[in-house]
C-alpha cells in the first residue's frame, strides 16, 4: 500500500508540474506565432520598403545625371553657337569676299543641328515638353534662314541677304537664343527638385529604416523573453519528470528486489518438497511430470535470481573498491575453459593489463561472466564457435572487450539490446532478458560505459569500460595470478 500511495502522490505532484507548463505554453501559444508573424511583415515590408526607395533615388538620380544634365549642356552650346552665327552672318553679309568667315558659318550651322538633334534626342523632363517644342521650331528657323541668306551672298544678292539678316534672321536668332535659355532656366530648376527628392527620399528612407529596426529589436526581445519563459518551463518540467522517473525507478528496483527475495523461498519450499514426493513415488508413469516441475523451478528461480540481480545493479557504490583485473580474468578462464571445450567453443582470454580498476571483484566478475554466458549462449548455433576476451587502456579508462562469432543483433533491436527484457530473434534459448541490463547498470553504477558493436550473421563486440584505480607492477601481477 505505501508503494501505491507513495505512487499517486508523485503522480500527482508530476500531474501538476505538466498543467502548469501548459498554461504556460497555452498563454504563449498565440503570442509567440504572431509575434513571428510581425518580426518577419517587419522585416519584408523593410526589404520592400528599401527597394521602393532605392529604386525612386536610381531614377531621380539617373534624370538628373542622363537628361537633365546633358540638356543643360547641349542647350548652352546651341545658345553660344547661335550667338556666334549672329555675329558671323552680320559679318559675312558686309564682307562676302572673306570665305574663311563663310567657312566658319557653315560649320556653325552644322554644329547648331548637331546640338539640337542631342538635345531633342533625350528623355523629356518634366513641364518641358512646350520648351522642348518651341527650342525645335525655332532653331529649325534659324539655320533655314541662314542658308538663305548665304544662298543669296552666294548669288550676288547683298541687298536681299541684308534685308532677310536684318528683318528675319537676328530677330529669329534672338526668339531661338530666349528659348533656349527659358529651358536652360527650367532644366536647371527641374534638377535643384530632383536634387531635393533625392535628399529628401534618403532622410525619410534612414529615419524608417531606425523605426523599423527598433521596432524588430523589439520584437525580437519579445520573442525571446517568450522562448525564455518556454524554456525555463520546459526545464521544470524535465527536471520534476526526471526526478519523478528516477524515484519511480527506485521503488520498482525495490518492489522488484522484495518479490523475488520473497518468492525465493516458497520456490525452494516447492522444490524440496517436489524432489521428497519423487523420492518417495516409485510409479515411474509420473516422472516425467516431476521433470516438468524441475525445469519450471529452475526458470522461475532463475528469473527471480535475475531480478534480484538488476535491482541491486544500481544500489551505492564504495568508492574505495578496487578489482585486480589478471587475477579475475585468470579466475574466469579457470571457471569456463572446460565448459567451453566441452560445448566445442574456442576461448581465448588475454590477461593484458596489469591494473586496478575502480568497482569491487564480485561486481567486475558479475559484468565479465553476463557478457560471457550470453556470448555462449548464443554461439551455440553457429558453425564457428570462437569466443576472444581482452582489455586495453584508453586513456584513464581500461576498456573490456567480449567479441564472438555468434549470429550478431538484428539491427532493429541493437539500440535497445541494454534494455530489460529486450531479446532477439533467438527467443527459443533460454533466459529472462535481464543480463545485459545488470551488467549496463552495474558499469554506469561505476562510473563507466558499455556498448556493442555487431552486424548480423558477423558476430558481436560486447564492451565496456571502467575507471582504473591503479597499476600493478608486473612482478606482483606475475606471482598472484601463479601463485
Amino acid at each position: 500500500m505505501k508503494f501505491a500511495v507513495g505512487s499517486a502522490s508523485n503522480l500527482a505532484e508530476g500531474m501538476d508540474a505538466m498543467l502548469k507548463n501548459f498554461k504556460i505554453k497555452s498563454s504563449y501559444k498565440i503570442a509567440l506565432p504572431l509575434a513571428f508573424a510581425i518580426n518577419i511583415m517587419s522585416f519584408v515590408f523593410t526589404i520592400f520598403y528599401t527597394q521602393n526607395r532605392l529604386q525612386r533615388l536610381d531614377e531621380t538620380a539617373v534624370a538628373i545625371s542622363e537628361v537633365a544634365a546633358p540638356s543643360i549642356i547641349f542647350l548652352a552650346q546651341a545658345r553660344t553657337t547661335v550667338s556666334t552665327l549672329r555675329s558671323e552672318m552680320t559679318a559675312f553679309v558686309l564682307h562676302p569676299q572673306a570665305k574663311s568667315i563663310e567657312v566658319d558659318i557653315k560649320k556653325q550651322i552644322n554644329e547648331l543641328k548637331q546640338e539640337s538633334e542631342s538635345y531633342l534626342a533625350l528623355e523629356l523632363l518634366r513641364d518641358e515638353l512646350g520648351l522642348w517644342t518651341k527650342v525645335q521650331q525655332e532653331v529649325n528657323n534659324v539655320i533655314k534662314i541662314a542658308e538663305i541668306v548665304l544662298a543669296a551672298v552666294e548669288a550676288g544678292n547683298l541687298i536681299n541677304a541684308k534685308n532677310i539678316l536684318k528683318e528675319e534672321l537676328i530677330p529669329e536668332i534672338d526668339k531661338a537664343g530666349e528659348a533656349i535659355t527659358n529651358t536652360i532656366e527650367h532644366d536647371a530648376k527641374v534638377s535643384a527638385i530632383l536634387a531635393l527628392e533625392i535628399e529628401t527620399i534618403r532622410k525619410e528612407t534612414g529615419a524608417l529604416s531606425i523605426i523599423l529596426g527598433l521596432f524588430s529589436v523589439l520584437i525580437s526581445v519579445i520573442v525571446a523573453f517568450i522562448l525564455l519563459r518556454i524554456l525555463n518551463g520546459n526545464q521544470k518540467l524535465v527536471e520534476n519528470y526526471n526526478r519523478l522517473l528516477t524515484e519511480k525507478v527506485n521503488e520498482l528496483d525495490l518492489f522488484a528486489g522484495r518479490i523475488a527475495h520473497d518468492i525465493k523461498n516458497p520456490l525452494s519450499s516447492i522444490g524440496m518438497a517436489a524432489q521428497l514426493i519423487e523420492e518417495s513415488n516409485k510409479d515411474n508413469s509420473i516422472r516425467p511430470y516431476f521433470d516438468i516441475v524441475r525445469r519450471s523451478l529452475t526458470r522461475a528461480t532463475t528469473l527471480s535470481d535475475d531480478l534480484l540481480a538488476y535491482a541491486k545493479a544500481a544500489g551505492v557504490t564504495n568508492r574505495t573498491d578496487s578489482a585486480d583485473v589478471r587475477f579475475l580474468l585468470h579466475d574466469l578462464e579457470s571457471s569456463y575453459i572446460l565448459s567451453t571445450k566441452q560445448a566445442g567453443i574456442e576461448l581465448l582470454i588475454v590477461n593484458g593489463q596489469p591494473v586496478f580498476v575502480a568497482t569491487s571483484a564480485g561486481v567486475l566478475t558479475s559484468v565479465l561472466e553476463n557478457l560471457l554466458r550470453n556470448a555462449i549462449k548464443f554461439i551455440v548455433e553457429s558453425p564457428v564457435k570462437k569466443i576472444h576476451v581482452r582489455n586495453k587502456i584508453r586513456g584513464e579508462m581500461l576498456r573490456f572487450e567480449i567479441e564472438d562469432t555468434g549470429p550478431g543483433i538484428p539491427f532493429e533491436i541493437r539500440a535497445r539490446i541494454f534494455e530489460p527484457f529486450v531479446r532477439g530473434e533467438n527467443s527459443h534459448i533460454e533466459g529472462t532478458g535481464l543480463g545485459l541490463a545488470t551488467a549496463k547498470r552495474l558499469v554506469e553504477a561505476h562510473g563507466g560505459r558499455i556498448g556493442v558493436k555487431s552486424s548480423e550473421s558477423s558476430g558481436s563486440i560486447f564492451w565496456f569500460e571502467l575507471p582504473i584505480k591503479s597499476k600493478r607492477r608486473n612482478s606482483e601481477a606475475h606471482r598472484d595470478v601463479n601463485g
